[in-house]
């Protein structure tokens, strides 16, 4: 008997909950050390000692009834109740108390209780029903209708934007079906059949998740998503249903797709009237130009100083207005040329532009210091363009008493590109003019000076804008200027 008591004190002992016994009069016969951590004294000082002054039971309701173990054994009943515990420091504690009777064996009864600290879990209760309550107030003000429903279809909430986006009636939520909801929405579908049958589709994969677009007959569009939600080991509780209103964004997308399409008809119509339009200018201009070249030929002796003068500036004159064609033509198809991009190799660009203009650096003195550049996915005419107007600027804006350097750079830029750089030794420029010299027609000094149309820097930043780049400038006047070219790396290798 006493090695059967021995194994159960040890038992007893060693669980998580406080445990003791009292005699009818209250007073303690045993406890496990559990209790005795609750009753804040050291093992074996609470022996003989009433249970009722070693709790602290300050707050408990049930001594309304008397001493506990009086009240348990009396009753010889199951009492139970929380216990909100205010320790040292603030600290609340909550505690589950339970008290029975035993008698039996020819012993006097005895009151058993078991004390468990449930502050832990109280304290996740209160921190679930706060979460529940922030995520209620979330779907209540959320743009979505929300329903929620558990494994076997029966609806567990819905928000207020569910009922008004489908006019649902208090009657038809009440069905506690969302197959009831849902099919009660069916006579305002447009494809009413298809829905039904998509729906049913899920039931059967409860792993499944959707999302379609739903066409009403009154013209609204919602986009429709569902999933499962589920737990831990993929155990299914239930399902989610979203509707969101997307008829404003539909429509929105379908104006910007017809002005698209406008602007893609106006900009070749556009195309279309440069082309016409170049040519039928540039025919008389080059008879101008060949009807000057033969008068100089025929009359340039009889004529004077003052007549040869004139037929210069009609010559050039005719010569820029050529130029200027040229170039608006080119700015024009910047947009209008809709061939798939290619791989470019930008250094062997850089070399074959620099090859082209070797008689004007020859001329000037001048180079250009090329170094490794990346081979891109870009157009290799417009690269070209890019390129050779860069290049040719620094060798029309340089200062007289110096050659022209020009030196290009690869380098690495913030995340998803890489950048250009032309840095010369040229005339420069004031800083107050590095946005404004991309402007067509925009010159900084007179035609006298530097000959040109003002529009090559706007093809260049034209060209960039195509290509998901960009180009910005610095300058300082007498000391240089600086173009970056910034190019996304998806387009590079």
């Amino acid at each position: 008997m006493r090695a059967t008591l021995g194994k159960l004190e040890v038992a007893l002992g060693a669980t998580h909950d406080a445990i003791a016994w009292t005699d009818g009069q209250g007073r303690i016969e045993w406890c496990n050390a559990p209790f005795d951590r609750l009753a804040g004294k050291p093992h074996m000082n609470v022996i003989g000692q009433d249970i009722q002054k070693v709790l602290p039971l300050d707050q408990w309701a049930l001594r309304q009834r008397g001493h506990p173990a009086k009240a348990v054994l009396a009753s010889r009943s199951f009492l139970t109740e929380t216990i909100e515990i205010s320790r040292a420091g603030g600290r609340q504690e909550f505690l589950e108390f339970f008290g029975s009777w035993v008698q039996g064996g020819g012993i006097e009864p005895i009151a058993v209780f078991v004390v468990r600290d449930v502050t832990a879990r109280r304290q996740r209760e209160e921190q679930l029903t706060r979460t529940s309550a922030v995520l209620e107030a979330l779907q209540d003000t959320a743009l979505d209708g929300i329903l929620i429903v558990d494994e076997t279809g029966r609806i567990l909430r819905y928000n207020e934007r569910f009922v008004q986006m489908w006019g649902l009636s208090a009657e038809v939520l009440a069905a506690r079906s969302d197959e009831d909801a849902l099919k009660a929405v069916l006579h305002l579908l447009d494809s009413p059949e298809d829905f039904l049958e998509r729906v049913q589709q899920l039931y059967c994969d409860r792993e499944a998740t959707s999302h379609e677009e739903i066409v009403l007959k009154d013209g609204r569009v919602f986009e429709r998503y569902s999933a499962p939600i589920s737990g831990a080991n993929h155990v299914y509780y239930g399902r989610s249903w979203y509707f969101r209103d997307v008829t404003a964004r539909k429509a929105a997308e379908k104006a910007l797709a017809e002005k698209t399409a406008e602007l893609a008809r106006s900009n070749a119509e556009l195309q279309q009237f440069a082309s016409s339009a170049s040519h039928d200018l540039m025919e008389p201009l080059r008879k101008v130009a060949a009807f000057g070249d033969l008068l100089r030929k025929r009359a340039g002796d009889t004529l004077d100083a003052t007549s040869l003068e004139f037929l210069d500036r009609m010559q050039s004159a005719a010569s820029r207005m050529s130029k200027l064609i040229e170039d608006l033509l080119q700015f024009s198809r910047v947009f209008g040329d809709t061939r798939p991009f290619q791989k470019v190799d930008l250094g062997e660009v850089a070399r074959g532009v620099v090859v082209d203009l070797e008689l004007a650096l020859a001329a000037s003195g001048g180079s250009v210091d090329l170094s490794e550049m990346p081979t891109i996915e870009a157009h290799p005419f417009q690269m070209r363009q890019l390129f050779q107007n860069l290049i040719a600027n620094a060798l029309k804006f340089r200062r007289p008493d110096e050659p022209p350097r020009l030196n290009i750079a690869w380098r690495s830029s913030k995340k998803g590109f890489f950048e250009l750089v032309f840095e010369d030794n040229g005339i420069g420029f004031e800083d107050q003019y590095a946005e404004k010299i991309f402007q067509p027609f925009l010159r900084l000094h007179t035609r006298q000076e530097y000959e040109g149309t003002g529009l090559g820097l706007a093809i260049c930043r034209r060209i960039l804008l195509r290509h998901g780049g960009w180009i910005t400038a610095r300058g300082e006047p007498g000391r240089g200027a600086k173009f970056t070219v910034t190019l996304p790396t998806g387009r590079g290798s």
